[in-house]
């Protein structure tokens, strides 16, 4: 039996570094908008983890057209992201994050976020050729306001911005008031910490 070779790819230098030194053989830095042009059909699998969100949606129908010339006939597409049920889900998450996001100064990330609900990037997948495309699995995914507060309001010295790890608090509970359904949450009143569970899907696709 044959085994197979992974290729880890990523835009950040040092997550690639990090993957790298901790084992990770082959790692290459990755831009899916502008270097897919060559080589093409090389990948029996392409596996996109949490970044479609990242993305606006003529920027993801180039990715998803890019990933689909990557793969070889018959080939499968993996999709790993918070892909939430509905419209109301996906305009209540995209304030959360970004009101994390305005906090932390990251205003282009405020501008290209768009989160998608599962059926939407199924449609997507469906118009760029796929086939073959169900959700292979559901899940929840964790986010919680002090986890963000620790990797994104730190100060020059390196410590936790308490300031704004604390109106982004207050703000979380106004946005609590309109929580649609589907998106579950608890207020961790020890650790003043509010933690929210957010629908989440493997989508699968082949060529």
């Amino acid at each position: 039996m044959k085994g197979f070779d992974i290729l880890l790819t990523d835009l950040d230098e040092k997550l690639l570094n990090t993957a790298h030194a901790k084992g990770v053989k082959h790692v290459k830095r990755f831009d899916l908008l502008e270097e897919v042009s060559s080589p093409q059909a090389v990948f029996d699998v392409v596996v996109m983890k949490s970044v479609q969100h990242e993305f606006q949606p003529e920027k993801l129908k180039v990715i998803h057209k890019n990933i689909y010339d990557l793969l070889n006939k018959y080939g499968i597409f993996l999709e790993w992201d918070v892909h939430v049920e509905s419209e109301g889900q996906a305009s209540w998450l995209k304030k959360y994050i970004n009101l994390k996001d305005s906090l932390a100064g990251d205003i282009h990330l405020v501008d290209n976020r768009h989160i998608y609900t599962s059926q939407q990037v199924i449609k997507n997948l469906i118009d760029t050729g796929f086939r073959e495309i169900r959700i292979v699995y559901r899940f929840h995914y964790s986010i919680s306001n002090n986890k963000f507060s620790e990797v994104y309001f730190r100060t020059a010295s390196g410590e936790v911005d308490e300031n704004k790890k604390e109106i982004f608090y207050q703000e979380t509970m106004k946005l609590i008031q309109e929580l649609p359904q589907g998106i579950r949450f608890t207020d961790d009143e020890k650790n003043h910490d509010l933690i929210f569970k957010i629908p989440a899907v493997i989508i699968k696709a082949s060529k």
